[in-house]
């Protein structure tokens, strides 16, 4: 009989192969970027969102999947007002309940799921994305399955204005979710930490995942009442170049499971698309 860790390490090998066929096949393919926008209750700020998925749009092919988490006020009717006069590729989907982020970011991955696009990035409904689409095609030469961008954190009140490398505006490639599949439900937070430590995880063992970085700002994030205090966000964020030896520390840590993979027909029925 086999030795089930010498088969594991066989699967391993066929997947770093059949990463590396995908990408010589698509080393001159164009990004098309699936823009992911969950939203709970954010119709005051979720039109500024949509409008910068929409400047974005004009440099870079992109699709859009608003992901309505069962809010109470006017966020739906804002998304598809704005879906009536913009892009084309553009998806509301409304949860049945409040499931959570990660829930959300999962059902609008199986939106998309039929769509062609070669990359994804989630937004929040608070943020805005930079219209860097040309620059990003730059960004992704060599075909690396993840880019990790800046953010920057502002606010208007104290006119401070800080950048650093986060999680929330990563690019991924498609191809992460055949590798190490979709986001943990199981952490009502940290659910973009837990995947970038399984994508750490995969590189290390070598199934053909490779991590760049870009010194360039993705998505811009203001300070308000509502996310956290100032002065906690502002010194969170000078600290962030700490992160890094962080992640060179657990890049080497063993996790339980390198994959998590998500019932397709169980999300099909937590929300409906909206036409």
């Amino acid at each position: 009989m086999r030795d089930p860790a010498h088969l594991s390490q066989r699967w391993m090998s066929v997947r770093a192969v059949m990463s590396f066929v995908a990408t010589c096949l698509g080393k001159s393919q164009k990004p098309h970027l699936l823009v992911i926008v969950p939203v709970f209750n954010g119709e005051e700020k979720l039109k500024r969102a949509l409008h910068s998925v929409d400047v974005f749009s004009m440099e870079c092919k992109t699709s859009l999947v608003v992901c309505d988490d069962g809010s109470e006020d006017n966020s739906i009717s804002i998304a598809l007002k704005f879906r009536a006069r913009n892009l084309e590729n553009f998806r509301v989907v409304k949860a049945r309940m409040n499931y959570g982020l990660n829930t959300m970011r999962n059902l609008g991955l199986v939106t998309a799921r039929d769509l062609d696009y070669t990359h994804f990035t989630f937004l929040d409904y608070d943020d805005v994305l930079q219209p860097v689409g040309k620059r990003l095609a730059k960004d992704l030469r060599g075909d690396p399955e993840l880019l990790r961008g800046q953010i920057e954190r502002y606010s208007k009140e104290n006119e401070v204005s800080v950048k650093y490398f986060a999680f929330a505006p990563s690019i991924y490639n498609r191809r992460l979710l055949d590798l190490v599949g979709y986001w943990d439900t199981r952490f009502p937070s940290g659910g973009d930490y837990n995947y970038l430590l399984r994508v750490y995880k995969a590189e290390t063992i070598g199934i053909g995942v490779r991590i760049k970085y870009s010194n360039l700002i993705y998505q811009r994030c203001e300070i308000h009442g509502e996310n956290m205090s100032l002065n906690r966000s502002i010194q969170r964020a000078k600290n962030a170049f700490k992160m890094n030896e962080r992640e060179k520390i657990l890049k080497a840590s063993d996790l339980s499971s390198l994959e998590f993979n998500i019932d397709i027909n169980s999300y099909l029925e937590m929300g409906e698309q909206i036409k």
